[in-house]
């Protein structure tokens, strides 16, 4: 057991690192973009990169989830054709929408921003995402093979050329929204050359139909799933744009890009996380054990969201100005919302096993309806705030809603009451975030302080079990150990 957790916070802490630096032109340079972008054009700029999330939902056809379900848990077949099929297919497949999509690029320049002035920006947006989509099968095999360490150092050469990209059309070119989009471009295209070049030795002239068939069926339906995972977390920030515009879009998409810290964290887990549950899964013994590591799971993601609530106004001064502070007001709701979204994602375990994925499909297109209708209703009244408080409410269904379902087709016993402890801590921890009002030295000091005694309070109320405690101590003792004989004393 233990070694499990060591596997998957090593793999999870890995694939964190790499996640972050992958997407660091959209969350690390968000203080470059507050400064020379309008709130307007960052309100354009979120609408463009939602439209490329959606048009990444089409053209990949889960095809990287059922390729990893093809070779790691259905065992059997030819690796190499396996692959083969499946990066043939999407080729072809996203070029042919690319190309649709760049041929009416006029008219979605009409229904996005009321004009034809964005038809240039939406062409090379589908240009990037058509580069992304060549890198969904060499990607999904790296993690296959668990080459976590060439994942995290291919990320951060992706990092420094997307940086210094971004840093030259924007800042020095001062090319605005589309050098930003320029800067993503090139820097997906250079890489999906280099990974598709890593995982040369794949590549065959091989196809099949029944593996094709096989991979469809499992990742169709993952297809609108995400599509509702989209509306879910995008719809707000459409209505947020039609009912207050895009410089109010613009302050709440600094919000939530900053929250995505913790959907990274959530995302981290994610990659991690099948290449070890799917081989689990068979053990009879692995349902004790998911259900542990879900527990501290929800621990770690919470001592985060806990930590952006209490310094949330240090956080938006941090990374923007004193011009987005409003955001301040609604980060801890859209990071706790975070949560459940992990939440659905873990516990949707009997789901992907017995390839009941239509069901996660159901309940996300479920949960986006709610989001929308919530959305309606709060969004013109409440502003910012309502669009926090609608997401959070949705979230909240839709990853009750999976545990609830999941448990009839896989059972997890989970450990409720060490649970309760957290959610009752945490309830008082966003409390105290309310109270402490301030930006001033004193105010930092009791959000410090609030922040360093729940795990005081968390050992008091006994939450760790004793056998956890003594594991941690023997392997800080372990580690003391070694560092002594490394330095010779």
């Amino acid at each position: 057991m233990p070694s499990v957790f060591k596997k998957l916070f090593q793999q999870s802490f890995a694939y964190a690192v790499g996640t972050v630096l992958n997407r660091a032109t959209n969350i690390i340079l968000v203080p470059l973009y507050v400064r020379h972008l309008s709130k307007a054009e960052y309100g354009m700029l979120e609408i463009l990169l939602l439209t490329s999330t959606l048009t990444m939902i089409v053209l990949q056809l889960g095809m990287g989830s059922a390729l990893m379900r093809s070779v790691l848990y259905k065992g059997g077949g030819n690796r190499q054709e396996i692959s083969s099929t499946a990066h043939s297919f999407l080729s072809l497949f996203s070029f042919t929408v690319i190309v649709l999509l760049m041929f009416f690029s006029p008219q979605l320049s009409e229904l996005l921003f009321s004009s034809r002035e964005g038809t240039a920006l939406l062409r090379v947006l589908f240009l990037g995402d058509l580069f992304l989509v060549g890198a969904t099968i060499p990607m999904s095999l790296m993690r296959i093979d668990q080459k976590v360490k060439l994942f995290v150092q291919i990320s951060a050469a992706n990092f420094i050329l997307g940086v210094g990209f971004t840093f030259l059309f924007l800042v020095y070119l001062k090319r605005g929204v589309m050098g930003v989009l320029w800067a993503n471009t090139i820097t997906a295209g250079l890489f999906a050359l280099f990974y598709l070049y890593v995982n040369r030795q794949e590549w065959r002239p091989k196809f099949s139909w029944s593996e094709l068939r096989d991979m469809l069926g499992f990742g169709l339906p993952l297809v609108p799933s995400a599509m509702g995972d989209l509306v879910l977390q995008a719809s707000d920030r459409y209505i947020i744009k039609a009912y207050h515009g895009f410089e109010q879009l613009g302050a709440y998409s600094v919000g939530m890009r900053l929250s995505m810290v913790i959907a990274l964290a959530v995302n981290a887990f994610q990659m991690a996380w099948p290449a070890i549950f799917f081989p689990m899964v068979k053990d009879p013994r692995a349902n004790r054990q998911f259900a542990r590591i879900f527990t501290y799971y929800v621990f770690a993601m919470l001592g985060m969201i806990v930590a952006m609530a209490l310094f949330s106004h240090e956080i938006i001064l941090l990374f923007a100005t004193a011009g987005y502070l409003e955001a301040a007001q609604f980060l801890p709701l859209l990071s706790l919302s975070f949560l459940f979204y992990g939440m659905y994602y873990y516990t949707s375990i009997g789901l992907q096993v017995e390839k009941k994925t239509w069901i996660s499909a159901l309940v996300l297109l479920l949960a986006a309806g709610l989001n929308v209708f919530l959305n309606l209703a709060l969004i013109p009244g409440w502003g910012l705030m309502g669009a926090g408080v609608a997401k959070l409410l949705s979230f909240m269904f839709l990853g009750l809603t999976i545990a609830w379902i999941s448990q009839r087709y896989y059972a997890i016993a989970y450990e409720y009451g060490r649970l309760a402890k957290l959610a009752l801590l945490v309830a008082a921890a966003f409390a105290a975030s309310l109270l402490i009002r301030g930006i001033t030295l004193e105010a930092f000091l009791l959000r410090l302080l609030t922040l360093l005694l729940l795990p005081v309070l968390l050992l008091l109320m006994r939450f760790f079990p004793h056998g956890d405690l003594q594991r941690l101590q023997g392997l800080w003792a372990q580690r003391f150990r070694r560092r002594r004989d490394a330095s010779g004393h």
